[in-house]
C-alpha cells in the first residue's frame, strides 16, 4: 500500500493516541517495551525502529533506536513537569511524521508492499568537491537565501528538508486551488528581493509574512519519479502557466552554461552584482534522488569566517524561556571604512541564549573588548554580512568574558 494523505493522517492520529496513552501510564525503560514501532525495507531486508521514553526527575528523555538509523535523543527539561511532557509529545510526533516521509511504515506488511516510499527532497553536495562529476552543458540557478521546502501533494502542505510542515496558509491555499496540487514542487521559501535577507529563518518562518515567495526549481510527478533533470525541466515549462497564476509562486531563473568558465562568470554575476548567496549548478543527466545527497546537483556559495567586535546584546521573547539573547556586532566591509552594526544570532541552543541573557551585566562590563567568530556569505550592497551566524562556542565565549573582566580588575589593582 502506497502512502496516501489519508493513511498519513490516520497514522499520525494513531501515533498521538498511542503516545498520549503511554504518557498518562507508567514510564518505563527498555524493559517496558516500545510504545510505537516502525518498519522499513532496506536492501531486501526488514528493518525496525522504535521510540523509548524515560522520565528521570524533571527531565523528559525521548529516544529513537533502530539498526538503520543513528540513535536520536531529545532531553527536555522544565521546572513544570507537565509542560515538559507536552513538549516531549510534540518531539515524538514530529519525529514520527518525519520517519513516515522517509519511507517507514507502521506494519511489516505495508513496508514490504511499498518497498519504502520516501517523500523528502533531494540534497546537494558542494561544487568545490565534485566539479569533476559534471557533464556540460549544465543548468545554473541563483542560490536563494531562504529555507528549503517541498510542496507535498500527499499531505497538501509545504514541508521542510527534514520533514517539518511550514505553516504558510497564504501559499498552501492557493496551491490547493491550482493545477499544481497533485505534483511535487521542490524549491526555496524566501523574499523576492535578495537585498531583503531572510535572517529570521533561524527563528522560524512566519505564517503572517506574506512578503515570502516560494521559488520552484524542480517538479516531480510522483514518488517513483526519478527522471533526469532535462526531462523534469520540460515538465516545469509545461506547468509554468499554472505556477505564474499563483501570486506567491515563482519559477527559478535557469541559465545554460557550456563550460566551467561560464559557470564562474554566472557565479560572479549572482554574488557580486545581484547579491545572492551563491549559485546552484545542475547536471541535466541527474535523476531525482529522494532524500539523497546527489553528486551532480551542486551548490556553490561563498563562505567567510572573521572575528567581529560585540557592540551590544539584543533580546527576544521566547515561549519556553523568559528571554533569549542575540548579538549586535560591528562589521567592516573590506572596501569600506564604515562599520555596520547588525543583529547576529548565535548558533547556540535556546537554553544557552537564555544564559547569555541572564549574564548580560557581565557582557556589558566587557563590551569593547569582546569579539566573536562570525560565519557569513559575503557582504550586501549596504555593507552588511549576508546570512551571518555567530560560531564561537558558548563555553568559549563565557570564558572570554571572565578573562576580560579579570584582566580589567588586575589593571585597576
Amino acid at each position: 500500500m502506497a502512502v496516501t494523505g489519508k493513511s498519513i493522517k490516520k497514522l499520525s492520529s494513531k501515533a498521538r493516541d498511542i503516545i498520549d496513552e503511554y504518557f498518562e501510564g507508567v514510564w518505563s525503560g527498555l524493559d517496558g517495551g516500545p510504545p510505537l514501532t516502525l518498519h522499513k525495507m532496506e536492501g531486501g531486508r526488514m528493518d525496525k525502529t522504535y521510540f523509548l521514553f524515560e522520565k528521570p526527575d524533571n527531565l523528559t528523555r525521548v529516544v529513537l533506536r533502530g539498526s538503520a538509523i543513528q540513535e536520536y535523543n531529545s532531553k527536555i527539561k522544565d521546572t513544570k513537569t507537565k509542560k515538559a511532557d507536552e513538549r516531549a509529545k510534540t518531539v515524538v510526533i514530529t519525529k514520527y511524521q518525519q520517519l513516515i516521509r522517509s519511507g517507514w511504515y507502521e506494519t511489516e506488511e505495508e513496508a514490504e508492499e511499498s518497498g519504502g516510499v520516501v517523500t523528502l527532497p533531494m540534497r546537494y553536495k558542494k561544487l568545490r568537491d565534485h566539479s569533476d562529476k559534471l557533464s556540460y552543458p549544465v543548468v545554473c540557478q541563483p542560490k536563494y537565501d531562504g529555507v528549503r521546502a517541498m510542496w507535498n501533494p500527499i499531505e497538501q502542505a509545504l514541508v521542510s528538508r527534514g520533514g517539518k510542515v511550514y505553516d504558510l496558509p497564504f501559499i498552501s491555499k492557493q496551491i490547493k486551488a491550482s493545477g499544481l496540487k497533485n505534483v511535487w514542487l521542490d524549491g526555496e521559501i524566501c523574499y523576492e528581493s535578495p537585498k531583503r535577507l531572510l535572517q529570521e529563518v533561524v527563528e522560524g518562518v512566519s505564517a503572517k509574512d506574506e512578503d515570502l515567495r516560494f521559488f520552484i526549481w524542480d517538479l516531480i510527478t510522483h514518488t517513483k519519479d526519478i527522471r533526469v533533470y532535462r526531462d523534469r525541466i520540460a515538465h516545469i515549462l509545461k506547468y509554468t502557466k499554472d505556477i505564474l497564476a499563483v501570486p506567491y509562486l515563482r519559477v527559478s531563473e535557469m541559465v545554460i552554461c557550456n563550460d566551467p568558465h561560464e559557470v564562474d562568470e554566472y557565479y560572479e554575476e549572482m554574488v557580486l552584482r545581484r547579491n545572492f548567496e551563491g549559485t546552484m549548478v545542475k547536471d541535466m543527466s541527474e535523476p531525482y534522488g529522494w532524500d539523497k545527497r546527489v553528486s551532480k546537483h551542486l551548490k556553490n556559495k561563498i563562505e567567510f569566517e572573521e572575528h567581529m567586535l560585540v557592540d551590544y546584546l539584543l533580546f527576544d521573547k521566547h515561549p519556553e524561556y523568559e528571554q533569549i539573547a542575540s548579538f549586535q556586532v560591528l562589521a567592516k566591509r573590506p572596501s569600506s571604512e564604515d562599520h555596520k552594526a547588525f543583529k547576529c544570532i548565535p548558533a547556540w541552543s535556546h537554553a544557552e541564549r537564555h544564559e547569555l541573557f541572564k549574564m548580560r551585566t557581565l557582557v556589558y562590563a566587557a563590551l569593547g573588548k569582546l569579539t566573536v567568530l562570525v560565519e557569513h556569505r559575503g557582504y550586501s550592497g549596504d555593507g552588511v554580512p549576508i546570512h551571518a551566524v555567530v560560531k564561537t562556542p558558548f563555553k568559549e565565549f563565557v570564558d572570554a568574558i571572565k578573562k576580560t573582566i579579570e584582566e580589567s580588575i588586575s589593571k585597576i589593582e
